[in-house]
């Protein structure tokens, strides 16, 4: 023995010599109080070098506990027998200290002053464990278009509007309620004893919350929006992990159909099934693009106010002819899509027979003034070098006066693609025809309510 091991245990060498070593180096857990077999020992029985696990105390010779760290490895001789262990511990103490100071630290968010991912999924767990007739859900939200602001102004206002965001949602929830940060721009609310009607309408009111705040920094206006997944609990929510993975899923689907709204998860079949059904609906997507399924409809733009005369306006809304005779809202197929990457090819139609419905109007009808149509395209369209061109070509073909055509860019996606966006409006203005800027400060793609357009000039 050393001095050092001398002073770790309390024994002096000439005293430790001929005690067992159980009696020099006695050691407890930490965590259950009960005492831990002696590392020489598992050494000699296992043949090799071994460790202490974490969490392990010296009882030392006066009674007071140190924390150590432990090993030993076994002393071979030029035959290779064991002959001995040499035995090595030291003093954790202060380490260990510092690692439950950090633990500590990790239950609270330090941006913004609330409970972190870890024990966020504490309280899960422990609702999961009491799951009975009481109800429960959780929300899982994840801010849309933060990113903007953050890149645009730095991640210093971005902290700044983490902050302030945090503490708006906290304002909107009862005493019962858990919010926690459990990602960069991504926050978890717990909502204890309540119904999933309640449920559906506080994740309304953090939603409408977003979609209502402006955050303004070095003279620049932000607006949000907030995808939230909704998901009651319930006996049959699985582990804590199946549901977090559950209502992040319900937020995606949230965000990728168009963000700033609630999606509420449903029971989904079995993947098989529902890889068949999946694959099943994008071969009909794929079929509709190219036999034409899809219906054009117009609806009239007017004025709220009475203005002088002006130019008739309409908007193109997309529709797809179902199985049943009935047709499809946009909003019910076009997040496939998108995600499938049939947008281009799907905008090129609208186009397409667009231009042919009014290019026959305007050879039928001498002297009739077309009215404007507006037309939407989608972000993937953004990046369509052969949409210009194309549309040049069906003008011509059709001998279509540009200025009946309006293209309009969603806000979101004009955000997202500064360069390309900049560089369509060149081309759509060099040509001729009207762009805008759609659904300013709101989100509703293709949907004829909530709409907001900004010409551009």
């Amino acid at each position: 023995m050393n001095p050092t091991a001398e002073r770790i245990t309390g024994w002096r060498a000439a005293e430790a010599q001929g005690q067992p070593v159980t009696a020099v180096l006695t050691l407890v857990s930490d965590a259950t109080r009960e005492p831990i077999e002696s590392i020489p020992a598992r050494c000699v029985r296992e043949g090799r070098a071994v460790d202490l696990d974490d969490g392990a105390l010296l009882v030392r010779r006066d009674g007071t506990e140190i924390a150590i760290g432990d090993s030993a490895a076994p002393l071979r001789d030029h035959d290779g027998n064991m002959a001995g262990v040499v035995l090595v511990f030291h003093d954790v103490t202060e380490r260990r200290r510092v690692a439950c100071q950090l633990a500590r630290q990790g239950a609270r968010d330090t941006l913004t002053g609330l409970i972190g991912g870890k024990q966020f999924e504490e309280r899960l767990a422990r609702v999961l464990a009491q799951v009975g007739v009481a109800e429960h859900a959780l929300c899982y939200l994840d801010l849309d278009r933060f990113k903007v602001a953050n890149d645009a102004c730095g991640h210093e206002a971005g902290d700044e509007l983490l902050r302030r965001i945090a503490s708006l949602f906290y304002g909107l929830l009862g005493s019962r309620d858990t919010l926690a940060r459990v990602g960069g721009d991504e926050f978890g609310v717990l909502l204890e004893h309540c119904s999933l009607t309640k449920a559906q309408e506080i994740a309304g009111k953090l939603q409408r919350a977003i979609e209502d705040f402006r955050y303004v920094s070095k003279g620049r206006s932000f607006s949000l929006g907030v995808s939230i997944g909704l998901v009651p609990i319930t006996a049959a929510s699985g582990r804590t992990a199946d549901l977090l993975r559950t209502a992040r899923a319900a937020c995606y689907a949230a965000k990728n159909a168009g963000g700033n709204r609630v999606h509420l998860a449903r029971p989904e079949p079995a993947p098989q099934v529902q890889q068949q059904v999946e694959s099943r609906r994008i071969v009909r997507l794929s079929r509709a693009v190219d036999e034409g399924h899809f219906q054009l409809y117009a609806q009239a733009t007017v004025p709220l106010a009475p203005e002088r005369p002006v130019r008739s306006r309409c908007e193109i809304l997309l529709r797809l002819a179902d199985e049943h005779g009935g047709v499809e809202a946009a909003g019910a197929f076009l997040p496939r899509a998108e995600r499938h990457r049939l947008m281009p090819a799907i905008d090129r139609w609208v186009v397409r027979q667009t231009i042919e419905v009014l290019g026959r109007l305007h050879r039928d009808r001498p002297g009739f003034e077309l009215p404007v149509c507006s037309i939407n395209l989608s972000a993937s369209s953004l990046d369509d070098a052969d949409l210009i061109p194309a549309v040049r070509e069906y003008l011509a073909q059709h001998r279509l006066p540009p200025e009946a055509l309006c293209f309009e860019i969603s806000e979101a996606a004009a955000l997202g693609n500064i360069a390309e966006m900049v560089r369509l409006i060149s081309e759509v203005q060099a040509m001729g025809c009207g762009i805008g800027l759609d659904n300013f400060a709101a989100a509703s793609p293709r949907s004829p309510t909530s709409r907001r357009c900004r010409s551009i000039t």
